[in-house]
């Protein structure tokens, strides 16, 4: 007879929260080379009023998606540390992708 421990919690705690991250990641690369083609044409064209505006709002989007991206990792890190010890590798590697997230957001910046 099988017993069911609560382990699917969890288990499908974590991979919505992989599959969202997975989404944001996504969307934020389809943005990041939305901006480099911008960037070309606004080299080839010069900087018009519409193309750094165009610019702005790219960034604006990006800057969104990666607070989601913060919002979403400090979540699982405040879950992380409830259940596992300060120093355990899942904290740790929380810890460290929220470094990333806010490196990321402070040379969008």
């Amino acid at each position: 007879m099988a017993y069911d421990i609560g382990a699917k919690i969890g288990i499908s705690g974590w991979q919505e929260f992989k599959r969202q991250l997975s989404e944001i990641n996504k969307n934020y690369k389809s943005l990041s080379d939305y901006s480099a083609a911008l960037e070309k044409r606004m080299a080839a064209e010069g900087k018009s009023i519409d193309a750094l505006n165009l610019k702005k709002q790219v960034q604006e989007r990006q800057m969104t998606l990666l607070q989601k991206k913060y919002d979403e990792i400090s979540n699982a890190l405040t879950l992380a540390r409830a259940k596992y010890a300060e120093n355990s590798t899942a904290v740790m590697r929380l810890e460290g992708a929220l470094v990333d997230v806010q490196n990321s957001m402070d040379e969008l910046s």
